[in-house]
């Protein structure tokens, strides 16, 4: 009996009807024609936009199976559930008609988006979990140089979200050098997880590889090499986002709107807080070496360093002072930023015992309008207008590294969307924060050019 796949690949300028013997979606023995394109969906898909709608019942069905169709060779994708082998599907391939029982790797996810990981330490599941909940996305390769990395992905770890620890391997290729993953799996994108000063050069690498490239962030240790990966990306022309989440966290997008929209009038004084203990879940403490992280400054403090760029541009200058942790690395920075007619601080730290938790806050006066959000607090997020009680902005579902991979998902498809973050703003963000570093060191105000 033929090859599904193949049968497919032949049928690839005709139209294609299938008909399945068994429990087919919502319709047993229903026949539908297709163009070269459509995806085709048994019972365990996870549906997609590009399905008829008489498939859509109920879309949350169990998984992402999706079996291989006309225009689409065999693909393995990275899948969850179990697959429906033995299920018997029909072919009209023109006038003749040919029969088949499916194997499992036929159907898997046919013209998705095949994703890469490299580092799949915290970050790296949480970018897994993500990347699970993108319609036509899946992955397909990880890269690490654990070779326990199965039996280390059920620990707990990270500091605020649920790193997946429940991981399917069966269907993801394992890889300990990144350089034969780029040449072997055939990725569309790949979400860098590694420690940042592997950033640029892992980077430049898949983008030169043709492969687009979701960066964590800080982008890199120092501008030079910021420079270097936008370059590479010009060049390329392949997609490269640097992951400051929070510019998509769904409170602190909902501020920014509220900010834009000028209805409560203009920013009068900002305040920004992140604190935790120290990240001592890392592979080799690389946290906690400034060498290779940055250090508590560029790791854990950028985020709201960024954040104000996002909302007021770059400051004129910043002035910081700091607490070093008994090891002399920085555990705790407090920033004051620089702007005419605003008052902008934030602070951040390591500094904090573990059974305080974590804390990620910010307090906006606007001149009509308080706006306050803290993770630690219930409502966490509120708006407190000068006439009228508080209340609660309606936000996006989902968090900010879920949100930014989707958007990183739709530019490769091409979609036109909103900029919420460049490469020039990652490279600043890193900018700030080494002033920050500097004014420190000097104990004065350090002006950024």
């Amino acid at each position: 009996m033929a090859s599904l796949s193949k049968s497919v690949s032949r049928g690839i300028n005709r139209r294609i009807s299938v008909e399945a013997s068994g429990n087919f979606g919502r319709m047993p023995g229903q026949r539908r024609t297709y163009r070269p394109g459509f995806r085709v969906c048994n019972k365990l898909a996870h549906l997609m936009d590009s399905c008829h709608p008489w498939l859509d019942q109920g879309s949350e069905r169990a998984g992402k199976w999706i079996p291989a169709c006309a225009g689409m060779t065999r693909c393995a994708g990275m899948t969850r559930g179990s697959g429906p082998d033995g299920m018997r599907v029909s072919i009209l391939l023109g006038k003749r008609s040919e029969e088949y029982v499916c194997r499992e790797d036929d159907w898997r996810i046919a013209g998705m988006l095949r994703i890469g990981i490299v580092g799949f330490g915290f970050m790296g599941r949480t970018h897994y979990s993500c990347w699970n909940k993108v319609k036509g996305a899946g992955v397909v390769a990880v890269c690490d140089v654990n070779p326990d990395i199965v039996e280390a992905t059920k620990k707990a770890v990270g500091n605020i979200g649920d790193a997946e620890s429940n991981i399917d391997f069966a269907h993801i290729d394992l890889y300990g050098d990144f350089d034969k993953m780029l040449a072997e799996a055939k990725l569309d994108a790949v979400s860098i997880t590694l420690p940042t000063f592997l950033h640029p050069d892992c980077s430049i690498k898949a983008l030169r590889a043709g492969v687009n490239v979701m960066c964590e962030k800080p982008m890199a240790l120092n501008v030079a090499e910021c420079e270097k990966m936008i370059a590479a990306a010009e060049k390329t022309g392949k997609l490269l986002q640097i992951g400051h989440c929070v510019r998509f966290w769904p409170e602190y997008a909902k501020a920014k709107e509220i900010i834009d929209s000028g209805k409560y009038g203009k920013v009068i004084a900002a305040s920004f807080r992140r604190l935790g203990s120290p990240p001592t879940w890392s592979a080799d403490n690389w946290f906690l070496d400034e060498q290779r992280s940055g250090g508590m400054a560029l790791d854990l403090h950028i985020h709201d360093s960024d954040y104000v760029q996002h909302l007021f541009g770059m400051p004129k200058a910043v002035y910081s002072t700091g607490a070093k942790a008994p090891g002399g690395g920085l555990a705790h920075i407090s920033t004051q930023y620089i702007y005419d007619g605003i008052a902008v601080t934030a602070e951040g730290g390591w500094a904090m015992t573990p059974s305080f938790g974590f804390e990620m806050s910010f307090h906006l006066a606007l001149e009509k309008a308080s706006i306050i959000y803290d993770l630690t607090r219930n409502p966490m997020f509120k708006l407190c207008p000068a006439a009228g009680k508080p209340f609660t902005p309606k936000v996006a579902q989902g968090d900010g590294w879920l949100l930014q991979i989707k958007h990183f998902a739709k530019l490769i498809a091409g979609e036109e969307l909103e900029v919420v973050t460049t490469l020039e703003q990652s490279r600043d963000s890193v900018k700030i924060v080494a002033a920050e570093k500097e004014s420190i060191k000097k104990g004065q105000i350090v002006k950024i050019s």
